[in-house]
């Protein structure tokens, strides 16, 4: 710990504080060139829209949560509410809200940083407690192999891994100090959807002709641009908006065709299987991205899975370079991210209460109402009158006794 405190000293003197900036990249070429690199229409990864839905959604749901301190405890492990816990829960950063705060690390964790995040954490020199986690932005870290492990480039400064608060998602197999993120796999599929969009776009801006016009004319007349514009405007262009065209029959036919659509084309199979793979790299449902319905135990189970595999990740990277103490950890609670009615969890207190499971204010706080001051709403009770658990083995009736008392 003490080695964190003094690299965060000298990380945030004034003179050595780094500045986060963006990297750019500068290709000089002519257009085939820039198509060779580049590739036509190409889209960035934080630009497209599929993959935005599905980062926006899981990092909205994960900044949603409490991020709890735990003890282990003889019998069991409790919450523990203290100065640590709040600063982590409610106000990890002095410049960013704790929901701001944890989004920009699932964001970088799952799109800009390609499966990293990295967090500087500043001490207090005066109390010597945690007083700030600054999160790096993505595109001023790199990272580079050293002799013993790799080191956090923080524009173009090296740091120790172990001064820092580096998040890992997807790790590299070829390097597994880093996360890998999972831009590669993305790739081709990112062209396809880049491709069909394009196509969609291109439909709409030009719509193909529905009629057909069959004239006996020459032939000459027809191949010529001025020539069919002369029959057009001879037939139809005196003709007011949404009036019958009246022609000679013997000389012009109309007819109308269906002209060739998206559906004709399988373009909305393609973009839907494109999006199911989509939301299969992000382990998010198919109705996220519109491909199925909305499914509660698809959702229940995203949030048991995925949600809590992200979770996981950081609640444990916190626990290492945080606490001290071996006896704590943090975890997040994912009770408010499930899809229960109102009704259900009122089931769960009346299940649950009367067998001295929970307490009658605990089961309020699971619907969301304020505990109540009144006698016995405390208490551990059970059936029988909802005797004390205490008390239970008090009843006469279980001393088998004879006396009406």
């Amino acid at each position: 710990m003490m080695g964190i405190i003094s690299s965060v000293k000298n990380i945030f003197r004034s003179e050595e504080k780094p500045i986060p900036i963006k990297r750019q990249q500068v290709i000089v070429c002519d257009p085939a060139g820039y198509d060779l690199f580049c590739g036509q229409g190409y889209t960035p990864l934080s630009r497209n829209p599929e993959v935005r839905i599905c980062v926006d959604r899981i990092a909205d749901l994960i900044s949603s949560m409490t991020i709890q301190l735990m003890v282990n405890m003889e019998k069991g492990d409790v919450r523990v509410r203290n100065g640590l816990s709040k600063k982590i829960d409610v106000d990890p950063s002095q410049y960013l809200t704790r929901k701001d705060w944890m989004q920009l690390i699932v964001r970088a964790l799952l799109l800009e940083g390609e499966g990293n995040a990295v967090v500087i954490p500043k001490i207090d020199p005066a109390t010597g407690l945690l007083s700030d986690l600054f999160p790096v932005p993505p595109s001023a870290v790199s990272f580079r192999p050293a002799p013993d492990g790799y080191q956090i480039m923080i524009s173009g400064k090296a740091f120790d891994p172990s001064d820092l608060i580096h998040f890992k998602w997807k790790i590299d197999p070829d390097c597994v100090f880093w996360g890998a993120g999972v831009r590669v796999l993305l790739g081709s599929v990112l062209g396809s959807l880049t491709q069909a969009n394009a196509t969609i776009k291109d439909f709409f801006r030009r719509p193909r002709p529905s009629i057909v016009v069959s004239v006996d004319s020459t032939e000459d007349l027809l191949h010529s641009k001025e020539g069919r514009q002369e029959i057009f405007d001879r037939y139809a262009d005196s003709v007011e908006t949404g009036n019958a065209w009246v022609v000679p029959g013997e000389i012009i036919k109309v007819e109308q065709l269906k002209p060739l659509s998206l559906k004709d084309l399988a373009i909305s199979d393609q973009v839907n299987l494109d999006r199911r793979f989509i939301a299969a790299l992000f382990g998010v449902p198919r109705f996220f991205l519109g491909t199925d319905q909305y499914n509660r135990g698809e959702y229940n189970h995203f949030i048991t899975t995925q949600i809590m595999h992200i979770c996981q990740i950081i609640a444990q990277e916190l626990t290492a370079k945080i606490l001290i103490q071996p006896c704590m950890y943090f975890r997040f609670n994912p009770r408010s991210l499930f899809d229960y009615s109102l009704t259900e969890l009122s089931n769960i207190g009346i299940k649950l209460a009367p067998v001295g499971i929970i307490t009658k204010n605990e089961a309020r706080d699971w619907i969301g109402l304020d505990p109540s001051d009144a006698e016995g709403m405390d208490e551990f009770a059970m059936l029988e009158n909802y005797i004390p658990v205490g008390m239970a083995g008090d009843q006469e009736k279980l001393k088998g006794g004879d006396d009406d008392e």
